[in-house]
Protein backbone atom coordinates (compact mmCIF):
# COMPACT_ATOMS: atom_id res chain seq x y z
CA UNK A 1 0.00 0.00 0.00
CA UNK A 2 2.19 2.76 -1.57
CA UNK A 3 1.45 6.26 -0.95
CA UNK A 4 1.92 7.26 -4.58
CA UNK A 5 -0.75 4.71 -5.56
CA UNK A 6 -3.29 6.17 -2.49
CA UNK A 7 -2.65 9.79 -3.98
CA UNK A 8 -4.13 8.98 -7.00
CA UNK A 9 -6.93 7.34 -5.66
CA UNK A 10 -7.15 11.08 -3.03
CA UNK A 11 -7.35 12.81 -5.70
CA UNK A 12 -9.63 10.78 -8.20
CA UNK A 13 -12.22 10.72 -5.21
CA UNK A 14 -11.71 14.49 -4.26
CA UNK A 15 -12.49 15.15 -8.35
CA UNK A 16 -15.65 12.93 -8.43
CA UNK A 17 -17.01 14.40 -5.28
CA UNK A 18 -16.70 17.91 -6.84
CA UNK A 19 -18.43 16.90 -9.84
CA UNK A 20 -21.34 15.27 -7.36
CA UNK A 21 -21.72 17.72 -4.98
CA UNK A 22 -21.35 21.19 -6.85
CA UNK A 23 -17.75 21.90 -6.46
CA UNK A 24 -17.33 19.92 -3.03
CA UNK A 25 -13.50 21.31 -3.61
CA UNK A 26 -12.31 23.68 -6.58
CA UNK A 27 -9.82 22.60 -9.12
CA UNK A 28 -7.20 25.24 -7.68
CA UNK A 29 -7.27 22.94 -4.45
CA UNK A 30 -7.50 19.76 -6.01
CA UNK A 31 -4.42 20.93 -8.06
CA UNK A 32 -2.38 22.33 -4.98
CA UNK A 33 -3.14 19.07 -2.52
CA UNK A 34 -1.64 17.11 -5.62
CA UNK A 35 1.66 19.21 -6.10
CA UNK A 36 1.74 19.82 -1.98
CA UNK A 37 1.40 15.48 -1.80
CA UNK A 38 4.10 15.22 -4.79
CA UNK A 39 6.47 17.00 -3.08
CA UNK A 40 5.88 14.96 0.16
CA UNK A 41 6.64 11.41 -2.11
CA UNK A 42 9.94 13.72 -3.02
CA UNK A 43 11.06 13.68 -0.27
CA UNK A 44 10.44 10.65 1.32
CA UNK A 45 12.07 9.18 -1.64
CA UNK A 46 15.25 11.35 -1.52
CA UNK A 47 15.35 10.33 2.31
CA UNK A 48 15.11 6.88 1.48
CA UNK A 49 12.01 6.93 3.92
CA UNK A 50 9.49 4.56 3.70
CA UNK A 51 6.52 4.66 1.20
CA UNK A 52 4.23 2.52 2.50
CA UNK A 53 1.70 4.37 4.36
CA UNK A 54 1.28 1.74 7.01
CA UNK A 55 5.30 2.57 7.49
CA UNK A 56 5.17 5.99 7.63
CA UNK A 57 6.22 7.25 11.34
CA UNK A 58 5.42 10.43 12.95
CA UNK A 59 8.72 11.41 12.97
CA UNK A 60 9.32 11.23 9.44
CA UNK A 61 6.68 14.45 9.27
CA UNK A 62 8.35 16.12 11.54
CA UNK A 63 11.68 15.46 9.56
CA UNK A 64 9.69 16.89 6.84
CA UNK A 65 8.59 19.73 8.27
CA UNK A 66 12.11 20.41 10.21
CA UNK A 67 13.24 20.17 6.00
CA UNK A 68 10.91 23.06 5.11
CA UNK A 69 11.57 25.00 8.25
CA UNK A 70 15.70 24.96 6.80
CA UNK A 71 14.02 25.93 3.33
CA UNK A 72 13.15 29.09 4.71
CA UNK A 73 9.38 28.13 3.89
CA UNK A 74 7.00 30.94 5.49
CA UNK A 75 4.46 29.62 8.22
CA UNK A 76 1.75 29.83 5.87
CA UNK A 77 3.51 27.71 3.47
CA UNK A 78 4.29 25.26 5.64
CA UNK A 79 0.62 25.27 7.40
CA UNK A 80 -0.82 24.20 3.39
CA UNK A 81 1.77 21.65 3.40
CA UNK A 82 0.55 20.19 6.74
CA UNK A 83 -3.26 20.43 6.01
CA UNK A 84 -2.62 19.05 3.34
CA UNK A 85 -1.22 15.54 4.54
CA UNK A 86 -3.76 16.17 7.71
CA UNK A 87 -6.38 15.96 5.01
CA UNK A 88 -4.46 13.10 2.88
CA UNK A 89 -3.72 11.06 6.12
CA UNK A 90 -7.77 11.38 8.00
CA UNK A 91 -8.89 9.67 4.53
CA UNK A 92 -6.41 6.80 4.14
CA UNK A 93 -7.48 6.32 7.81
CA UNK A 94 -11.17 5.67 7.30
CA UNK A 95 -10.44 3.24 4.47
CA UNK A 96 -7.11 1.51 5.35
CA UNK A 97 -5.77 -0.08 8.34
CA UNK A 98 -3.48 1.96 9.02
CA UNK A 99 -2.00 4.86 12.52
CA UNK A 100 -2.72 8.36 11.53
CA UNK A 101 1.18 10.22 11.44
CA UNK A 102 -0.35 13.47 11.54
CA UNK A 103 -2.37 13.48 15.48
CA UNK A 104 -0.04 14.90 16.82
CA UNK A 105 0.97 17.42 14.73
CA UNK A 106 0.16 20.75 14.88
CA UNK A 107 0.24 24.01 12.41
CA UNK A 108 2.95 26.65 12.58
CA UNK A 109 2.43 29.91 14.59
CA UNK A 110 1.15 32.78 12.20
CA UNK A 111 1.75 36.05 13.10
CA UNK A 112 -2.05 38.10 12.35
CA UNK A 113 -2.16 40.29 9.00
CA UNK A 114 -3.25 43.69 9.69
CA UNK A 115 -6.47 43.83 6.89
CA UNK A 116 -5.51 46.56 4.99
CA UNK A 117 -8.03 49.18 3.72
CA UNK A 118 -8.68 51.84 0.89
CA UNK A 119 -8.77 55.15 2.56
CA UNK A 120 -11.99 57.47 2.16
CA UNK A 121 -9.62 59.71 -0.28
CA UNK A 122 -9.08 56.99 -2.38
CA UNK A 123 -12.46 55.39 -2.48
CA UNK A 124 -13.73 58.88 -3.57
CA UNK A 125 -10.96 59.00 -6.95
CA UNK A 126 -11.90 55.23 -7.70
CA UNK A 127 -15.77 55.76 -7.21
CA UNK A 128 -16.08 59.20 -9.05
CA UNK A 129 -13.47 57.66 -12.24
CA UNK A 130 -15.90 54.62 -12.39
CA UNK A 131 -19.41 56.42 -12.57
CA UNK A 132 -17.87 58.60 -14.89
CA UNK A 133 -16.59 56.14 -17.50
CA UNK A 134 -19.87 53.33 -16.37
CA UNK A 135 -20.39 50.01 -17.88
CA UNK A 136 -19.39 46.76 -16.24
CA UNK A 137 -16.50 48.18 -13.84
CA UNK A 138 -19.23 50.70 -12.78
CA UNK A 139 -21.42 47.74 -11.76
CA UNK A 140 -18.91 44.99 -11.29
CA UNK A 141 -16.74 47.59 -8.46
CA UNK A 142 -19.17 49.00 -6.63
CA UNK A 143 -20.58 45.64 -5.90
CA UNK A 144 -17.28 44.29 -4.97
CA UNK A 145 -16.73 47.84 -2.24
CA UNK A 146 -20.39 47.78 -1.01
CA UNK A 147 -20.88 43.79 -0.84
CA UNK A 148 -17.95 42.43 0.84
CA UNK A 149 -17.70 39.60 -1.60
CA UNK A 150 -15.07 37.34 -1.57
CA UNK A 151 -13.39 37.48 -5.53
CA UNK A 152 -14.03 34.17 -6.11
CA UNK A 153 -17.65 34.79 -5.05
CA UNK A 154 -18.20 37.79 -7.59
CA UNK A 155 -16.91 35.72 -10.37
CA UNK A 156 -19.49 32.88 -9.53
CA UNK A 157 -22.88 35.10 -9.18
CA UNK A 158 -25.61 34.47 -11.26
CA UNK A 159 -28.00 37.08 -12.95
CA UNK A 160 -30.45 34.42 -10.83
CA UNK A 161 -29.13 35.38 -7.39
CA UNK A 162 -29.81 38.86 -7.62
CA UNK A 163 -33.74 39.45 -6.38
CA UNK A 164 -35.12 42.87 -6.47
CA UNK A 165 -38.05 44.47 -4.34
CA UNK A 166 -39.73 47.63 -3.47
CA UNK A 167 -37.61 48.73 -0.92
CA UNK A 168 -34.15 46.66 -1.88
CA UNK A 169 -32.87 43.70 -3.03
CA UNK A 170 -30.74 40.62 -1.80
CA UNK A 171 -27.82 38.54 -3.36
CA UNK A 172 -27.54 35.81 -3.06
CA UNK A 173 -23.67 33.95 -2.23
CA UNK A 174 -23.81 30.32 -3.39
CA UNK A 175 -20.60 30.17 -4.05
CA UNK A 176 -18.54 31.06 -0.57
CA UNK A 177 -15.67 29.67 1.18
CA UNK A 178 -17.07 25.79 1.90
CA UNK A 179 -19.42 26.21 -0.63
CA UNK A 180 -21.93 28.08 1.65
CA UNK A 181 -25.08 29.65 1.33
CA UNK A 182 -25.78 33.55 2.28
CA UNK A 183 -28.04 36.46 1.77
CA UNK A 184 -26.90 39.99 1.40
CA UNK A 185 -29.48 42.40 2.28
CA UNK A 186 -29.46 46.05 0.55
CA UNK A 187 -32.28 48.36 1.60
CA UNK A 188 -32.60 51.60 -0.15
CA UNK A 189 -33.97 52.88 3.03
CA UNK A 190 -32.41 53.30 6.32
CA UNK A 191 -33.99 52.49 9.61
CA UNK A 192 -35.07 55.79 10.45
CA UNK A 193 -36.77 56.44 6.57
CA UNK A 194 -34.41 58.48 4.79
CA UNK A 195 -33.37 57.23 1.91
CA UNK A 196 -29.78 54.90 1.84
CA UNK A 197 -28.27 56.87 -1.27
CA UNK A 198 -25.62 54.14 -1.46
CA UNK A 199 -28.04 50.67 -1.58
CA UNK A 200 -30.09 52.81 -3.97
CA UNK A 201 -27.58 53.43 -6.63
CA UNK A 202 -26.13 50.05 -6.55
CA UNK A 203 -29.98 48.89 -6.74
CA UNK A 204 -30.55 51.18 -9.33
CA UNK A 205 -27.10 50.09 -11.23
CA UNK A 206 -27.74 46.16 -11.10
CA UNK A 207 -31.57 46.45 -12.48
CA UNK A 208 -30.41 48.41 -15.32
CA UNK A 209 -27.34 46.22 -16.24
CA UNK A 210 -29.58 43.01 -15.29
CA UNK A 211 -31.97 43.94 -17.95
CA UNK A 212 -29.25 44.96 -20.74
CA UNK A 213 -27.43 42.05 -19.95
CA UNK A 214 -30.61 39.48 -20.11
CA UNK A 215 -30.33 41.01 -24.30
CA UNK A 216 -27.00 40.09 -24.94
CA UNK A 217 -25.92 37.09 -26.86
CA UNK A 218 -23.26 35.27 -24.65
CA UNK A 219 -21.78 31.67 -23.99
CA UNK A 220 -23.15 31.98 -20.50
CA UNK A 221 -26.47 33.01 -20.29
CA UNK A 222 -26.48 32.53 -16.25
CA UNK A 223 -22.85 34.30 -15.14
CA UNK A 224 -23.83 37.81 -14.05
CA UNK A 225 -20.27 39.22 -14.81
CA UNK A 226 -18.87 37.83 -18.46
CA UNK A 227 -15.84 38.94 -19.90
CA UNK A 228 -15.69 40.65 -23.63
CA UNK A 229 -15.13 37.50 -25.12
CA UNK A 230 -18.94 36.38 -23.52
CA UNK A 231 -18.18 34.06 -21.02
CA UNK A 232 -17.87 34.40 -17.34
CA UNK A 233 -14.99 36.70 -15.74
CA UNK A 234 -12.31 34.92 -14.47
CA UNK A 235 -9.91 35.20 -11.45
CA UNK A 236 -7.37 36.96 -14.19
CA UNK A 237 -10.18 38.85 -16.05
CA UNK A 238 -10.92 40.59 -13.03
CA UNK A 239 -7.46 41.32 -11.28
CA UNK A 240 -6.27 43.26 -15.42
CA UNK A 241 -9.95 45.59 -14.40
CA UNK A 242 -8.34 46.21 -11.12
CA UNK A 243 -5.25 47.03 -12.02
CA UNK A 244 -6.16 49.12 -15.01
CA UNK A 245 -8.28 50.86 -12.86
CA UNK A 246 -5.66 51.81 -10.53
CA UNK A 247 -3.47 52.78 -13.14
CA UNK A 248 -6.44 55.13 -14.20
CA UNK A 249 -6.61 57.06 -11.15
CA UNK A 250 -2.80 57.15 -10.18
CA UNK A 251 -3.37 54.26 -7.57
CA UNK A 252 -1.38 51.07 -8.94
CA UNK A 253 1.58 52.28 -6.10
CA UNK A 254 -0.81 51.56 -3.22
CA UNK A 255 -1.09 47.86 -4.48
CA UNK A 256 -4.75 47.53 -3.47
CA UNK A 257 -5.99 43.94 -4.28
CA UNK A 258 -9.12 42.73 -4.51
CA UNK A 259 -9.43 41.71 -1.43
CA UNK A 260 -8.90 44.96 -0.01
CA UNK A 261 -12.15 45.89 -1.48
CA UNK A 262 -13.83 43.24 0.93
CA UNK A 263 -11.81 44.74 4.30
CA UNK A 264 -12.89 48.30 3.12
CA UNK A 265 -16.49 46.83 2.83
CA UNK A 266 -16.43 45.36 6.46
CA UNK A 267 -14.57 48.66 7.93
CA UNK A 268 -17.04 50.86 6.60
CA UNK A 269 -20.31 48.30 8.59
CA UNK A 270 -18.34 48.72 11.89
CA UNK A 271 -18.01 52.79 11.51
CA UNK A 272 -21.48 52.80 10.94
CA UNK A 273 -22.17 50.77 14.34
CA UNK A 274 -22.50 47.42 13.23
CA UNK A 275 -21.73 44.67 15.40
CA UNK A 276 -19.15 41.99 14.57
CA UNK A 277 -21.77 39.41 15.08
CA UNK A 278 -23.66 41.06 12.03
CA UNK A 279 -20.02 42.10 10.12
CA UNK A 280 -19.02 37.87 10.25
CA UNK A 281 -22.84 37.15 8.97
CA UNK A 282 -22.16 39.55 5.85
CA UNK A 283 -18.80 38.40 5.29
CA UNK A 284 -19.45 34.75 5.60
CA UNK A 285 -16.88 33.68 8.42
CA UNK A 286 -18.08 30.72 9.96
CA UNK A 287 -16.53 31.81 13.64
CA UNK A 288 -16.96 35.13 14.48
CA UNK A 289 -13.34 35.25 16.33
CA UNK A 290 -12.06 35.27 12.59
CA UNK A 291 -13.64 38.67 11.98
CA UNK A 292 -12.44 39.67 15.89
CA UNK A 293 -8.70 38.86 14.53
CA UNK A 294 -8.76 40.75 11.51
CA UNK A 295 -10.93 43.57 11.91
CA UNK A 296 -10.64 44.66 15.73
CA UNK A 297 -6.90 46.35 16.07
CA UNK A 298 -7.51 47.46 19.89
CA UNK A 299 -3.86 46.79 21.00
CA UNK A 300 -3.39 45.88 24.42
CA UNK A 301 -1.92 49.10 25.25
CA UNK A 302 -5.68 50.66 24.49
CA UNK A 303 -7.57 47.87 26.14
CA UNK A 304 -4.91 48.97 29.65
CA UNK A 305 -5.58 52.57 29.08
CA UNK A 306 -9.99 51.75 29.05
CA UNK A 307 -9.28 49.95 32.10
CA UNK A 308 -7.70 52.23 33.88
CA UNK A 309 -9.73 55.06 33.42
CA UNK A 310 -12.55 53.35 35.00
CA UNK A 311 -10.94 52.44 37.89
CA UNK A 312 -9.62 56.16 38.49
CA UNK A 313 -13.49 56.96 38.12
CA UNK A 314 -14.51 54.12 40.86
CA UNK A 315 -12.30 55.61 43.07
Amino acid sequence: MYIENLIIKYLEEFEKRSKREKDYVSQNTIKAYNINLQKFLIFLKENKCETNVKKISEDCINRYINELVEKKLSPASRNQRISTLKSFFKWARKYYDIKNPMVEIRCAYQPRKEASFISKEDCIKILTHIDKAGGINQVLFRTLLQSGTRASEIIGLNITDITFEKDGMFIRVLKGKGNKERILPFKTTNSDSTENRENLKLYNLLKTYIRNRKKQEVDDKNALFISTHGRRITYTGLNKKLSRLLKKVTLQHKKYSLHTFRHTSAKKLLENGARIKIVQKFLGHEDPVTTIRIYDHTSIEEIQTLINSKERRLV
